[in-house]
């Protein structure tokens, strides 16, 4: 569903310090990590909340649009998280198409060399070498953006790449956009998730 480039070094010990997301809920869905996750013991009870949830909010509801949402939830929820936090874009059932990952890892090497790989790096081809700017986050402090372009099939698809170091961590959060023209239209969702996101110290 896209890239799966992680941060490659030593886990994470618990009490050390602690990614924080603060995003809207009413966009996003936090993916399960495993099981129990968030009060639920299983798949089937998380599906079917979170199914309820995004019919809530959205304006029409039809069998196949939410057969449809319940197929990709049940999907998802059985989806290995592999050590990192995932997130669906779900504002309402026409629009479940974006994933964002958030992944970290020691800070290690050269601040400037790493926050710059961590963004061009991907096991996908890219079409060209994404353009890198520089982006200040409100938690995590200045760092890089890029939007890489990548042939899947021949389908044109975007993700846009964040790149941060904020000791003790190097995070980079990724999200597949889709097609090209969904950029301008996403990234100031993206964007405000990006924002709301900061490492803290554990508790």
């Amino acid at each position: 569903m896209n890239e799966t480039t992680t941060p490659d070094a030593a886990p994470i010990p618990p009490g050390t310090a602690d990614v924080m997301m603060g995003y809207d809920p009413d966009l996003w869905v936090a993916l399960p990590t495993g099981w129990p996750f968030k009060g639920h013991d299983s798949a089937t009870t998380w599906v079917e909340l979170t199914l309820g949830d995004i019919c809530s909010r959205s304006p029409s509801i039809t069998r196949s649009r939410r057969r449809h949402a319940r197929a990709v939830l049940d999907y998802l929820a059985r989806w290995p998280s592999e050590g990192e936090s995932r997130f669906l874009l779900a504002p309402n059932l026409d629009e479940l198409t974006a994933i964002l990952r958030v992944q970290y890892a020691w800070c290690e090497g050269e601040r400037e060399s790493m926050l710059r790989q961590l963004v061009l790096a991907s096991d996908q081809d890219a079409v060209e070498p994404p353009a890198l700017e520089r982006f200040a986050s409100e938690g995590l402090g200045d760092g890089w953006r890029g939007v890489r372009y990548s042939d899947t099939d021949g389908v044109l698809e975007a993700t846009a790449v964040y790149a941060f170091r904020s000791e003790p961590y190097d995070l980079r959060i990724s999200c597949h956009v889709g097609p090209p023209e969904l950029v301008p239209v996403l990234m100031p969702i993206v964007d405000a998730f990006v924002h709301g996101t900061s490492v803290v110290p554990a508790e």
